[in-house]
């Protein structure tokens, strides 16, 4: 064989370590020490997949687990649990749990070729997200609390999507008639909650002739 190896065998095995064209050349030798020589080349495609053991996903984000497929080979994701298409070369997870895939790619040629891997979907711990405030005022300050897992950081943002805080789990709001204020907690994975509050001023306004 081109590669190297050798055998006396009728049918032998041959170990193949990269793609590529292989030239085989045989010689049978019958009993009366006559010969006859036979060549020939065979394709070897290995395949290769390039897919990290462990993907950190958050937690119901869709996210492709193959985002650069070889188009030479047949895939199978394993379970089909939160994948839109187990037989997809690129299929979307939507993870609520951490999983693990089993996939197994294909390529059918001169002969049969795959390669497995497992690849573990991580999915962070939720956040627990919670907010809590007055939300119903006579025209004073609201003061509105978001708690969240440690090492989590939280920021807030009015209903334009303005950032009003950031790094505090308290703030103080005045807005006039009402205004929905949103808190958002993120952590070190990049994983979001949010949860809103809408504020309420009831207020009442008044003028007078009185001078004062």
């Amino acid at each position: 064989f081109s590669n190297g190896q050798s055998s006396n065998e009728a049918n032998p095995l041959v170990e193949i370590f990269e793609s590529g064209p292989v030239v085989a050349s045989m010689t049978i030798t019958s009993e009366n020490n006559c010969t006859a020589s036979f060549t020939d080349t065979f394709e070897v495609y290995l395949p290769q997949v390039f897919i990290p053991d462990t993907l950190v996903v958050c937690r119901g984000i869709p996210t492709y687990l193959n985002p650069q497929p070889d188009t030479n080979l047949v895939y199978s994701w394993s379970p089909g649990i939160s994948l839109d298409f187990p037989q997809r070369p690129n299929p979307l997870v939507t993870p609520q749990v951490t999983t693990a895939y089993n996939l197994t790619a294909t390529h059918f040629g001169f002969d049969v070729c795959t390669y497995t891997q497992e690849v573990v979907v991580r999915v962070p711990e939720a956040l627990n997200l919670a907010t809590q405030g007055n939300t119903i005022t006579c025209g004073e300050d609201a003061i509105l609390l978001a708690t969240a897992n440690p090492s989590t950081n939280i920021f807030w943002e009015n209903s334009l999507g303005n950032l009003i805080n950031n790094g505090s789990d308290q703030i103080r709001v005045n807005p006039f008639r009402s205004d929905t204020v949103t808190a958002f907690a993120i952590d070190t994975f990049g994983c979001i909650e949010q949860e809103s509050l809408t504020i309420i001023d009831n207020g009442v306004d008044y003028e007078t002739d009185f001078p004062i």
